[in-house]
This record gives structure tokens, C-alpha cells and sequence, in this order.
């Protein structure tokens, strides 16, 4: 694995986001470092998702600032931040079901610029998920759920994503298929350079993958550390991480 060092790519500050006039997200700080996995875990509705998306521009922040690479961003519409390299992985897999396995891998490949790229993008996602190029004509409604998932990580990295945001993937999958899922998110730390900022409730499996993990409740981050340093906090082992 390459040195996971560097200047942080997303640089998020005082952040206030949520929905009509309830805050779900409130003056939340937050970077991650470029080639670095920071993992957000905490209870349901907490404002993990909320983030990630006023952080990809789904929703606008109702107060702080959003930065990556240098550019401030919140405000920006999604299209815009998209064509950054920032790319978000939503919860589920949001699949056209009727279409082929590749013919959903190519809806991420556009506009015109990311559409040029697009055979050496399908190659590149073939590369790190074989399984998908042996389904590339399969029709999506009839893959398994860990497959479907696989095929959602696929289709983000069809854009040169400099940062993934992932949220959920372990979502609703049986254990067999998770362990395929974070297979796929370990292939993806270990052979490319961008960074992810993942959301996640299964706790057993982000060991092999958390370079930083970030507790949030009630909206802010209450703790932080590696898994090893919030290991030893008896509070966040019994109420998040169980037996790891």
C-alpha cells in the first residue's frame, strides 16, 4: 500500500445542514487527508448521511464552509462537484434494473469529457471487480444484493473520483455478502490513490479499512481516533464497536 499522506482533500467547517428548518448537522468540523479512509459511525439519525450529502451537494448547508481540493464548494450544485472528482456512493444501490450490468456502469459516464474516457473507466472497474465483467451483459434485477452493491462501487469509480464518499454498504446484505462488499472497498484502498470518507453501521468490518474513525451524535463529531485509540474507550466499545 502507498503512504497514506497528505494535505487534506475535504476540509469541512462549521457545518449546518438538514432539512426545511431541522438542523441535523450542527457546527460539525471534519477533513480527510488525500489517499486516507475516515470512517463516521454513531446512531441512526445523527446526521451522517445529512453530511455526505450537503457535502456532495444534494442538499445546501444552511451555515460553515465545504473545501475540497482547494476550492471552497458548498453551494455548488452536485454536476459541479461530480466533475471535481468528488463522487457519492449512495445508501442501496439505485440501479436501472431492466439494464445490463456495464450498460449501468456507463450511466455514470458522462458528460462528454468522462464519456471519451469511458472504455479505459470500464476497464479499470473490471480490473478491480472481475466478477463484473463476467455479469457485464447480466440485467441488474437479476443480481444478488452484494452484487448489485458491487456494481453501485463500480459505477462511482467510472468518474476519476479523487474523493468516494460511501454510505452504508453493508446495508441490508447478509454477512457472505458484506464480507464481498468490503473485499471490493479493501481493492479499492489498496490499488487507487483518491480517498474515501465512508458512513457505516456495521462496525465488525471497518478494522481492515478505517485509517481515522469519527463518533457522531447529535449532529457533531463527539469522538475521534484510530480504531486502536477508541478501542481502549469503554463508552464507544460497548455502545458502537462490540468485539472487533
Amino acid at each position: 500500500m502507498s503512504e497514506r499522506t497528505g494535505a487534506p482533500i475535504l476540509d469541512v467547517r462549521g457545518l449546518v445542514a438538514g432539512y426545511g428548518d431541522t438542523m441535523v448537522v450542527r457546527d460539525l468540523d471534519l477533513s480527510v487527508d488525500a489517499g486516507r479512509t475516515v470512517v463516521l459511525i454513531g446512531p441512526n439519525g445523527h446526521g451522517k448521511t445529512t453530511l455526505l450529502r450537503a457535502v456532495s451537494g444534494l442538499i445546501k448547508p444552511a451555515g460553515g464552509e465545504v473545501w475540497f481540493g482547494g476550492e471552497r464548494i458548498d453551494g455548488r450544485n452536485p454536476e459541479y462537484i461530480v466533475a471535481m472528482g468528488l463522487v457519492h456512493v449512495m445508501q442501496g444501490d439505485g440501479l436501472f434494473a431492466q439494464m445490463t450490468v456495464e450498460e449501468n456502469l456507463l450511466m455514470a459516464a458522462f458528460p462528454s469529457a468522462s464519456w471519451r474516457a469511458r472504455q479505459p473507466a470500464l476497464e479499470r472497474v473490471y480490473a478491480l471487480f472481475p466478477q463484473l465483467k463476467e455479469r457485464r451483459g447480466q440485467r441488474a434485477r437479476t443480481l444478488s444484493g452484494g452484487e448489485r452493491r458491487l456494481v453501485a462501487l463500480g459505477r462511482g469509480l467510472m468518474r476519476e473520483a479523487r474523493l468516494l464518499l460511501i454510505d452504508e454498504p453493508s446495508l441490508g446484505l447478509a454477512p457472505v455478502m458484506i464480507d464481498t462488499v468490503y473485499g471490493a472497498i479493501r481493492e479499492i484502498r489498496e490499488r487507487l490513490d483518491n480517498a474515501i470518507l465512508l458512513v457505516e453501521e456495521n462496525f465488525t468490518h471497518i478494522a481492515d479499512v478505517a485509517d481515522v474513525v469519527h463518533v457522531v451524535e447529535m449532529g457533531g463529531i463527539v469522538r475521534s481516533g484510530s480504531l486502536e485509540e477508541l478501542s481502549t474507550d469503554r463508552t464507544v466499545v460497548e455502545t458502537y464497536l462490540g468485539t472487533l
